[in-house]
Formats: structure tokens, sequence, C-alpha cells
């Protein structure tokens, strides 16, 4: 068979047990029934959704905020905002733009 026309994901179960091959990563895996709801990010493939890495770099920004949002609570909370208050006003504050 091509290449091209291999699957990605080779399954086998027992019905107790499931066995799976990912062709592309090369990896297998094993696991129970009970297990199987925790394994469901695993057959994503079937109804079209694909894997895509996150360049380091978009994640970098909302590191930024979330860290000054964090010295922020803690700030606030330490001069005697009590804690609905302080949410309240930190889901109302519009972030920064870090580029």
């Amino acid at each position: 068979m091509p290449d091209d026309q291999l699957p990605r994901m080779v399954i086998s179960s027992d019905f107790g047990h499931f066995r799976v091959l990912d062709l592309e990563a090369r990896e297998e895996t094993h696991f129970s029934l009970e297990e199987f709801p925790d394994r469901l990010e695993m057959f994503g493939f079937i109804a079209g959704y694909e894997r895509r890495p996150v360049p380091r770099r978009a994640c970098s920004p909302t590191s930024k905020r979330l860290k000054l949002m964090g010295k922020l609570f803690d700030e606030l909370k330490a001069s005697g905002y009590q804690d609905h208050a302080l949410t309240m006003l930190l889901v109302r504050i519009p972030l920064p733009s870090l580029r």
C-alpha cells in the first residue's frame, strides 16, 4: 500500500481493553474501557480535528499579561480589596497590548 494511503491509526479492542497504534507519531498506547473517556482526544481525527503545534511566541504575550494580572491581583488583595470586589474589578480591566 502506498504511504499516502496508509491509515493514521490502527485500533484494536476486545471491548475491555484498547490498543492504539499511531502510525504518524510512531506511538503505541494501551488502555482499558474505564480509561476510554480520558483518552477521547486521541480519536479527534475521526471528526476531522488536527493536532497543531502552537508557536512559542504566540503564547508569550498572553503569559506576560497573565503575570501582570497576577501581580495586580496580589497587590490589590494586600491593600484590602475583598475577593468578590477584587474579581469584579479585574474582569473589567482591559488587557494591555504587549506587542
